[in-house]
């Protein structure tokens, strides 16, 4: 039997990058497991992955659905050094990095809505939320939570007419372990940079 998380941490690791990686069936919300993890000592950069989520939220409390197993849901712990005024920048630079990831499976479709969502033909396949944990003047840690539609061919009504998948756009070939890795590569690279501008 495949174990994802094997999978994936093994993909970075020949990369460089060693990542602690947690993929379980279901929990709450993976930012949550994440936030969890960091206030408890996790080292960074880990990443927490769910096949579905009962809690899974995005920006403003907006609840995030997804049917078990369509979707790519996950939340990386990151310790950037980064002062708590200047993390606004990390949301648009997740973005980015999602919008690109995205874009090299369906050309000239993807883009950033700014601030915490990637369109696919004008429509949402992806969402964002960035929290930080501060002490003081610092920023003890940085949670990027993603969630990205990938296998949903059917979408609950309430958000059929402005969301879609990367099945749905005719995407077949996205394959989520290959997706988190390249995902995890580029949000590490991107947030460090953000950090060593500040």
């Amino acid at each position: 039997m495949i174990d994802p998380a094997r999978e994936v941490r093994e993909k970075l690791l020949a990369s460089g990058l060693d990542v602690s990686v947690s993929w379980v069936s279901e929990t709450g919300s993976t930012n949550d497991d994440a936030k969890r993890a960091a206030s408890n000592g996790a080292s960074a950069p880990a990443v927490f992955v769910a096949d579905s989520q009962t809690r899974g939220r995005g920006r403003a409390g907006n609840a995030w659905l997804s049917a078990k197993g369509e979707g790519l849901l996950f939340s990386l712990v990151l310790r950037p050094k980064l002062r708590p005024d200047a993390t606004a920048p990390v949301t648009l630079a997740v973005g980015s990095v999602i919008a690109k990831l995205l874009d090299d499976l369906a050309p000239g479709r993807c883009r950033v809505k700014w601030p915490n969502d990637v369109e696919l033909d004008e429509k949402k396949v992806a969402g964002i939320l960035v929290e930080a944990q501060t002490r003081g003047d610092r920023v003890e840690a940085l949670i990027v939570g993603v969630g990205i539609n990938v296998a949903g061919k059917e979408l609950p009504p309430e958000v059929a007419a402005t969301a879609t998948s990367l099945a749905l756009a005719g995407v077949a070939s996205a394959d989520r372990v290959m997706l988190l890795a390249d995902a995890v590569l580029g949000l590490v690279h991107a947030v460090s940079l953000v950090g060593d501008g500040t």
